[in-house]
């Protein structure tokens, strides 16, 4: 005898509606019913248009299992040269580490950049507190950030680290290096 259950999505867009609903926040669910778009008012960030404005792409993705919430287009940069698109990820790198959960992006082929916030529902369920969690790390990402990016894509500066900095191994010198730790290792050291 087979078995069947009724499987439940971690997660549906109805949940991503009805938490805008719970906060009051008007919303455009896109017509093919797979993204939720919104957004929010900023004490700092402009966006392109000088709005003191954030729009908000969200999504439930892998059958359910993930929630994203984006900030698509919140700067438009394209064709930037090497040092621009250098300045631009050391401030990515630098705000990776301060917002573990946003992530920021510069696509080359559209020269959008965006940051995103994923969070994995997996086998657990859905929760308000997800959704706007994910809302306010990305309003607070670029409140902190939006000028900085702002300052690099139009006086782009790169920290050059001291010449004593930089790895200068040959080679035959990294390779002989590593022999010596796997001999380590054999010896137990």
């Amino acid at each position: 005898m087979l078995w069947c259950e009724s499987v439940r999505m971690a997660a549906s867009l109805d949940d991503v509606k009805n938490t805008l609903d719970g906060m009051s926040w008007k919303y455009i669910v896109k017509e093919d019913k797979s993204n939720v778009l919104t957004g929010v008012i900023t004490d700092t960030y402009l966006d392109a248009e000088g709005e003191k404005r954030l729009s908000l792409l969200i999504r439930i993705v892998e059958d359910g299992e993930m929630l994203v919430v984006a900030a698509p287009f919140a700067r438009r940069a394209p064709g930037l040269d090497k040092v621009t698109r250098l300045a631009l990820f050391e401030v990515f790198n630098e705000a990776t580490r301060t917002y573990k959960l946003a992530r920021a992006s510069w696509d080359p082929e559209d020269g959008e950049i965006t940051a995103n916030v994923m969070i994995p529902i997996e086998q657990g369920s859905f929760h308000s507190s997800m959704l706007e969690r994910c809302i306010h790390n990305l309003i607070e990402f670029f409140e902190r950030y939006g000028n900085r990016i702002d300052e690099v894509l139009n006086t782009p500066t790169v920290v050059v680290p001291d010449e004593d900095e930089i790895l200068t191994m040959t080679h035959d010198e990294m390779m002989e290096r590593f022999a010596r730790y796997q001999a380590e290792l054999e010896d137990g050291v």
